[in-house]
Parts: structure tokens; C-alpha cells; sequence
């Protein structure tokens, strides 16, 4: 009988080399730049922060609801101990009802050579 339980949480993914602060920014500032284009974004998450979405369909439900998100002051990143990075940035999300603000803090890291956000970017 297969099981119906959601998987495991999968463990964050550490940096195998250093990371540029203003790289991780724009990757961090990208993938809030169109709700729409849900492969590419879906494309910029690690294994860690797809299966903390709980799957691509998921996730595309997940962005359905806004309009528009609106990223911006990716400032003040900060190194963790495991080599990846921190990104702080503030978002302003958009639908029918009205716009919300607030503050985001995203993981960045590094697998295999490509920058990948490590961490529910909600």
C-alpha cells in the first residue's frame, strides 16, 4: 500500500564554493520578477526548497493567487556558516483584494557551480 504521508522536509543544502553577495541578490530579485513564468522560477529553487513547496503543482497554485510581486532593497546579505548566503529583501504581493508588504529572508546557495534559492521563497 503506498504511503499517503508527506515526505520528509529535506535538509538545507550547504555551499560548495563561495558566493558573490550581489549575484545571490539578483538571483533572489529574479525569481520575484514574474509570478507567471512558473518553469523558470520552479527552475532557481534547490531540491531543499522544491520539496518544501511540496511539488511543482503546488508551487503553481502557490502563485496563482497574486497578481504581481514587487522585490526590492536585497540588501545587507550575509554569510551563513555553511557557506551559503542570506538574502533580505522586501516584497509588496499584489492580488484582487489588495497589496500586502513585508519582509523576506532567502537562503541562497551553491550546487554544483549554479546559484540556487535553498529556501521556501514564498
Amino acid at each position: 500500500k503506498p504511503s499517503t504521508s508527506s515526505p520528509p522536509p529535506a535538509a538545507p543544502i550547504p555551499a560548495n564554493e563561495a558566493i558573490d553577495f550581489s549575484q545571490a541578490g539578483r538571483l533572489v530579485i529574479d525569481y520575484y520578477s514574474d509570478v507567471r513564468s512558473i518553469d523558470r522560477r520552479w527552475a532557481m529553487l534547490s531540491t531543499n526548497a522544491q520539496a518544501q513547496f511540496g511539488g511543482k503543482e503546488a508551487f503553481r497554485k502557490y502563485w496563482a493567487q497574486y497578481d504581481e510581486v514587487v522585490s526590492n532593497n536585497a540588501n545587507g546579505v550575509t554569510e551563513n556558516g555553511d557557506r551559503s548566503v542570506t538574502v533580505p529583501l522586501s516584497l509588496t504581493y499584489t492580488k484582487g483584494d489588495g497589496s500586502t508588504s513585508q519582509k523576506q529572508r532567502v537562503r541562497v546557495t551553491n550546487v554544483n557551480g549554479r546559484l540556487v534559492i535553498d529556501s521556501k521563497a514564498g
